[in-house]
């Protein structure tokens, strides 16, 4: 079943820009967000207890510039109340270091 359209809260907005994630990187996220998580629920999104109860959408993105960093950022998502809309309330980031 896909989504027709994708919301962002205020507050998973201000995150995204609070990150200072690099160009490339923002744009992989939105295209991720936007267009592929909405296309293909089933498939990427995922049950977590942690860092918040709920379905959440994890998106893995490697740092074009920095060799070995990667951008795991995971997304608490839910439904909206029309069922043809996701609604995106908060997310989570923690860079990694890949050796």
């Amino acid at each position: 079943m896909a989504f027709g359209r994708v919301r962002f809260s205020d507050l998973v907005t201000a995150q995204i820009r609070a990150w200072a994630l690099p160009d490339q990187v923002q744009l992989e996220l939105f295209f991720y967000l936007t267009r592929v998580l909405p296309a293909d629920p089933e498939h990427n999104l995922i049950r977590v207890k942690t860092p918040f109860d709920g379905m959440s959408a994890e998106c893995l993105r490697r740092d074009p510039h920095v060799k070995g960093r990667d951008y795991q950022l995971l997304f608490r998502v839910f439904i909206g109340q029309d069922e043809e809309s996701l609604f995106i309330e908060r997310g989570y980031y923690e860079p990694e270091q890949v050796e």
